[in-house]
């Protein structure tokens, strides 16, 4: 989806550029120019993150820039178990008056942000909770009163697609009280053709009732059986003989049950790999020590097993299926070293498309594997001052590098580059333009690399560097004896990240 913003540029002469950054791509941008001096920008995001715009006039960087936009995806927000098992026929959500609701939901795919909701009854808004219960994964809890309800629901403070969701909550009167009847069995989840299964009505706390079930396909209806086992406890037995989606209907005593009408998937029982779907970051590779997270949707591939093993150059990675009980699954991988990995995800003995899937592992950031070299770490006399330098990073693993200067106020601009996405190796500079005292900190995922921080003195005459460099021969010698009183200094930083592949910088007057 194209995002924009707009450049004012009004009595300036110049004309603007854009870059746009993201975690793992670079965007493409357009700038399409208006009356008056302002400038439309067009942007198409590759994925979701924070993203890095910086914004140049006549290639000087604007103030504010680079800005960090946080792109997000609420199509991504997956409710657990689907939408379609929460509503009933007339596409509304079930709900029961005086009983707690609870929805969970995964973002891990949804970009940053944070899930927020509210209720709106019959008679104003309820009380709702959102809580985070994992890294990825929110759960809204509300209590509803008897009627008709809107739910909406932001992640970002964006709609998501089925908000606001209509719900209606039933309320049971006499001896009766359907919203007491619970349902539960893998029949109320998902099926095979010509397969025999079932699923339990339970009405021991719901009063004197009679349950009824009705079952119906796209193409036909299912005959049901039911079984008493006492005490207000039946069992359900069908045998669905085309695969599809059907409606499975609960009533007690005429009303629905709570969740009623179940949505159940029914399978073809010959199994077909090449139906099975595999997503994830977890394809893309990631770090040792790092989880790495997968998801599989076996829904539309009939019955089979479901099996997963991860190899790398020497050992065995821990692979984790998590069965949600609907036909999908999450695989959790966790590696314990880096390098190459072949990931074989296999349903029914047979490979899914893709597999095996070449998942790439980087080694766990070392700080102390970078070398940092070049004449710009070294003292140095202004006019002939070469302030470049290079850090290697061959070795030092999975990480992100930030190079921080410290020096006069607005003496110097620091620059990174390298010559591909796969270069470890980075060159550096920062140009300065007065003489002074220099700190110049290099840091890989945060943590100091030899050397650093590293202090620079720049002067402006050879007589002055030599007197500095016979002074530093002394053993109570150091640079704070140099360039001393209230001068106004300025940090300037940048950072490049190592495995995601993603550049930043910024600068900030201190």
């Amino acid at each position: 989806m194209p995002i924009t913003f707009k450049i004012d540029g009004r009595g300036l002469r110049g004309e603007p550029r854009v870059q746009v950054d993201g975690p793992d791509s670079v965007a493409s941008c357009s700038i399409e120019a208006e009356d008056d001096g302002i400038f439309i920008v067009t942007y198409v995001p590759k994925e979701v993150g924070v993203f890095d715009v910086r914004v140049f006039w006549n290639e000087k960087e604007v103030p504010g820039s680079p800005f960090h936009p946080k792109v997000v995806n609420n199509k991504k927000v997956r409710v657990i178990g689907g939408w379609d098992t929460l509503f009933d026929g007339q596409n509304r959500m079930s709900l029961s008056a005086g009983q707690e609701k609870r929805l969970s939901f995964d973002v891990s795919e949804a970009g940053p942000g944070k899930l927020s909701a509210e209720v709106k009854g019959p008679h104003g808004m309820l009380p709702c909770k959102v809580e985070q219960v994992g890294s990825s994964r929110y759960r809204l809890s509300f209590t509803p009163s008897s009627g008709e309800h809107l739910v909406y629901l932001y992640y970002a403070g964006l709609h998501l697609p089925h908000s606001p969701v209509l719900a209606f909550a039933e309320t049971a009167d006499g001896n009766s009280d359907s919203a007491k009847v619970t349902v539960h069995g893998r029949g109320l989840l998902m099926a095979n053709a010509n397969e025999e299964t079932n699923f339990t009505i339970d009405g021991s706390e719901a009063g004197t009732g009679i349950p009824e079930v009705s079952i119906v396909g796209s193409k036909a209806g299912v005959s049901v059986q039911l079984q008493s086992l006492g005490g207000n406890r039946y069992r359900a037995t069908y045998t669905p003989r085309q695969p599809g989606m059907y409606s499975v209907n609960v009533t007690w005593s005429g009303r629905p049950v709570k969740g009623s009408p179940f949505k159940v998937n029914v399978a073809s029982t010959v199994a077909d790999p090449n139906q099975v779907i595999c997503a994830g970051d977890g394809l893309q590779g990631g770090m040792v020590g790092k989880e790495l997270k997968t998801f599989i949707d076996t829904r539309k591939a009939g019955s089979g097993e479901l099996t997963a093993h991860c190899v790398g150059p020497h050992n065995t990675a821990h692979c984790d299926l998590y069965d949600h009980g609907d036909g999908t699954f999450s695989l959790f991988i966790r590696p314990k070293e880096a390098g190459r990995h072949a990931l074989t995800i296999q349903y029914s003995g047979e490979h899914i498309p893709g597999s095996p899937f070449n998942v790439r592992i980087a080694g766990a950031p070392d700080a102390s594997k970078v070398r940092v070299y070049g004449p710009g770490i070294d003292p140095g006399v202004l006019a002939t001052y070469q302030s470049r330098f290079i850090c290697e990073t061959r070795g030092a693993g999975a990480g992100q590098l930030t190079v921080r200067i410290r020096g006069p106020k607005g003496a110097f601009r620091v620059e990174m580059q390298r010559e591909s996405q796969k270069d470890r190796t980075i060159l550096c500079k920062y140009d300065p333009t007065e003489p002074g005292d220099y700190r110049i900190e290099v840091k890989w995922s945060g943590e100091h690399v030899p050397g650093s921080p590293f202090s620079v003195m720049i002067f402006d005459t050879k007589e002055e560097l030599s007197r500095y460099k016979l002074r530093m021969n002394s053993p109570t010698a150091s640079n704070a004896d140099y360039f001393q009183g209230n001068g106004t200094y300025s940090t300037a930083y940048g950072q490049v990240n190592f495995g995601q592949a993603s550049w930043r910088g910024s600068e900030a007057q201190l």
